[in-house]
C-alpha cells in the first residue's frame, strides 16, 4: 500500500522530510561522522566546516534494500554556492516533488557528488541514476569503489519511525575541492612486461608500444569504458630505460589509468590503474604500466574456455614476492566486489583455492573500482576491475619477508 508524499527541506534542522497522510512523516536528518575511530570522519560535527569549493550535487535515494537498482526516489539537485559549505543543502527547495512510498522498510541514502561526475555529457543535465553505490554494512559509509562520492551515508526507515538520521562520512572531499587543479598534468611512466616484472621493456621493443593515460567513465548500463575522448597519448623518451611522458589536459579526480598496446595483430590493450589522493601537477605511475602479450592472454583465455577476449573486459592479476618480484604460490586474494579464480601452474586450467606457482589469478565479474588484496598481507590493496574491451592488470606485491 502506498500513500502520497512530498519531500521538503527543514532548514533549521538541516534535514529533509517526507510527509504522508496516513502515517507519521518520514523525516530524514543528517549528521557528520566525527568520531576519532570512524574511518571516514569529517573532523567536525558542523556542516559549515565542510567546504564545497567546486560545484556539487545533492543525491538522495530512497529504495527497497533488496533492489538498489530501482529506487523509489533518486533526487539529483545542485547545491547552491554558500560560505556555509555543506549547510547550503538546507537551502534547496524540494517542496514541489510529490512521490509515493510503500509502507515498508526503506533504505535512505544521501550522497554528495562533484557536479561534473553526474552531468550527462550529451544533454548537460544532471543525472545521478547510473551510479549504484555500495555501502559498508556496519558503518554505513560508501565502500572504496569507483565512482566514489565526495560524501555519503545510509540508514534505514521503518514505518512509524519519528526520524531517520543518516550519518555522512567524508569519503573523498578532494572531489569537491579540486577546482584549483592545474589545467595540465605532467604524466610519466615506465612499462614492464607481465612475464618479466621488475624489468622495464627494452628500447627496441618500446618502439612497438603505444602508451596512453586515461580516465575510465561509467556507461549508462553500468559498465566502464575508456573512450578516446578520455585518453591522451604519451611520448616515448629515454634511451637505456624507455619512459613515456606528456602534459595532458584531462581532469583527473580520484583515479588514473595507463593503457599499453603493442602494435601487433589481435593485440589487446592492457590497463593498469591507480588511485589519486589529491590534485597534483604530476602523476607518476609507480608501479609501472604493464604490457601483456597476446600469447600470455591466449593461455589465460584457453584455460577459461573462452574463444575470444570478452567484450566486457577481464581482470588478470599476479601475486609476487618482494624484492625479487617472483610469482608467489599459496596466496589467497580477496576482492571488494566479485570473485577470483586461480590459474594452475601449467596454465591450462583454473582450480584450487590459492595461487599456484604461476601466481596468476583472474576475475571475470569484478567491476572497475574493485580493490584486490592478498589475505593476511601488509601490502596495500590495488585497484582493478573490468573495463570494456581491455585487460586490467593487477600486480599484488607482498611486503618484504612475507
Amino acid at each position: 500500500m502506498t500513500s502520497p508524499a512530498r519531500i521538503g527541506v527543514l532548514a533549521m534542522l538541516a534535514s529533509l522530510a517526507l510527509g504522508a497522510c496516513e502515517t507519521p512523516p518520514l523525516k530524514i536528518t543528517y549528521k557528520l561522522a566525527n568520531g576519532a575511530t570512524q574511518t571516514q570522519s569529517c573532523g567536525s560535527a558542523s556542516c559549515s566546516d565542510i567546504k564545497l569549493a567546486c560545484d556539487a550535487v545533492l543525491n538522495i535515494r530512497i529504495l527497497d534494500p533488496g533492489d538498489p537498482t530501482a529506487p523509489y526516489l533518486s533526487l539529483c539537485e545542485p547545491i547552491p554556492p554558500s560560505r556555509n559549505g555543506l549547510c547550503a543543502i538546507s537551502n534547496i527547495d524540494l517542496s514541489d516533488m510529490p512521490i509515493e512510498l510503500p509502507k515498508r522498510t526503506l533504505e535512505v541514502q544521501i550522497m554528495i557528488w562533484p557536479r561534473d561526475m553526474v552531468t550527462d555529457p550529451i544533454t548537460g543535465e544532471l543525472d545521478c541514476r547510473p551510479f549504484v553505490v555500495k555501502f559498508d554494512a556496519t558503518a554505513g559509509f560508501p565502500l572504496d569503489q569507483e565512482p566514489t562520492p565526495a560524501m555519503g551515508g545510509r540508514a534505514y526507515y521503518q514505518p512509524g519511525d519519528a526520524e531517520t538520521t543518516v550519518t555522512l562520512g567524508c569519503t573523498n572531499l578532494e572531489l569537491v575541492n579540486s577546482c584549483a587543479a592545474p589545467l595540465t598534468v605532467r604524466v610519466s611512466a615506465t612499462v614492464d612486461a607481465f612475464e618479466n616484472l621488475g624489468v622495464s621493456v627494452g628500447a627496441n621493443f618500446a618502439t612497438r608500444l603505444s602508451v596512453d593515460v586515461g580516465i575510465p567513465k561509467q556507461a549508462p548500463d553500468g559498465t566502464y569504458e575508456l573512450n578516446p575522448l578520455d585518453t591522451r597519448r604519451l611520448s616515448l623518451t629515454g634511451t637505456s630505460t624507455p619512459a613515456w611522458n606528456g602534459d595532458v589536459d584531462l581532469k583527473f579526480a580520484d583515479t588514473a589509468c595507463l593503457l599499453v598496446l603493442e602494435n601487433a595483430p589481435q593485440a589487446t590493450t592492457a590497463v593498469t590503474c591507480q588511485r589519486l589522493t589529491a590534485p597534483s601537477p604530476n602523476i607518476e605511475f609507480s608501479p609501472p604500466g604493464i604490457y601483456a602479450s597476446r600469447a600470455t592472454l591466449q593461455q589465460i583465455l584457453s584455460a577459461l574456455a573462452l574463444a575470444s577476449f570478452p567484450d566486457d573486459g577481464l581482470t588478470v592479476g599476479i601475486v609476487v614476492d618482494s624484492p625479487l618480484v617472483n610469482p608467489k604460490a599459496g596466496e589467497t586474494v580477496s576482492v571488494t566486489d566479485g570473485t577470483v579464480r586461480y590459474l594452475s601452474a601449467d596454465r591450462t586450467s583454473f582450480s584450487g583455492t590459492a595461487t599456484s606457482t604461476s601466481g596468476i589469478f583472474v576475475s571475470q565479474d569484478a567491476p572497475y573500482g574493485s580493490m584486490f588484496s592478498v589475505n593476511g598481507s601488509l601490502a596495500a590493496p590495488k585497484l582493478g576491475g573490468r573495463i570494456e574491451g581491455k585487460v586490467t592488470i593487477v600486480v599484488l606485491q607482498l611486503a618484504a619477508g612475507e
